[in-house]
């Protein structure tokens, strides 16, 4: 009987919210642990492996073996969807990496993108960005989850092709903590949103009592932003 992968929590909130598929990508697919774990489980009839350093390859390759699954997945080095085709998967998953890299990966393999039935992502960086990002490129999420694992707060998403044209819209709220969560009422992003409050206030303190430098001024500025759409999502609450 081949050894059964466990995930971190992390990483199982994104095997979680993926739905069953026949190919599944595993972009930077590090050890290849997830792309295992979706095979063993039926969640994934085949995956793709890939990260863009040899060496991690080379211990998921390992890894692969040991759980007798070589036929089933495949590694390749690739510098995110770049060595994949459009239509060799149907789905895909990327962890691991800040927004900023994440989105030039789906902009730089955009026809291979569109060609799937869904994403699953977990960015860890630039979150407001990052959702404003996903609309501009046509995409849509369609779920997400808000969770704590060792302490710090990860952001997992369901993207799918957006059925209508959503580059136009724009809700500062929902780009900033996720429209979804909101909408449920997520316990876990409300404490998110608490202790960002914490932290705001915090940093204001700091720095009005402080010099009062252009700098600062613009620093105000922009904390003073933050809070008041941090004020708007407690109020969904």
């Amino acid at each position: 009987m081949s050894k059964e992968i466990k995930l971190s929590k992390r990483m199982q909130a994104l095997a979680d919210l993926l739905e069953p598929c026949e190919n599944v990508a595993d972009v930077g697919c590090d050890h290849g642990f997830v792309s295992i774990y979706l095979v063993q489980s039926g969640k994934a009839g085949r995956a793709l492996a890939m990260d863009l350093r040899k060496e991690p390859l080379g211990r998921a390759c390992e890894h692969i073996k040991e759980v007798g699954l070589s036929d089933k997945i495949t590694v390749r080095l690739s510098d995110g969807l770049k060595k994949a085709t459009p239509g060799e998967a149907d789905a895909c998953v990327i962890a691991g990496m800040g927004g900023p890299l994440m989105l030039g990966i789906l902009q730089d393999s955009i026809e291979t993108v569109r060609a799937m039935k869904e994403l699953v992502l977990q960015p860890q960086s630039e979150l407001k960005k990052f959702r404003e990002g996903i609309r501009e490129l046509g995409l849509e999420i369609v779920d997400e989850i808000c969770l704590i694992d060792e302490g710090k707060y990860y952001f997992a998403m369901k993207v799918k092709n957006a059925s209508v044209d959503l580059s136009s819209e724009n809700n500062d709220l929902s780009d900033a903590f996720g429209g979804i969560l909101l909408s449920k009422k997520d316990e876990t992003l409300h404490k998110f949103l608490n202790e960002e409050k914490r932290k705001n206030d915090e940093l204001i303190s700091s720095l009005k009592n402080g010099n009062e430098s252009e700098r600062t001024l613009m620093r105000l500025k922009d904390l003073y932003e933050e809070r008041r759409l941090i004020e708007a999502a407690l109020a969904k609450y």
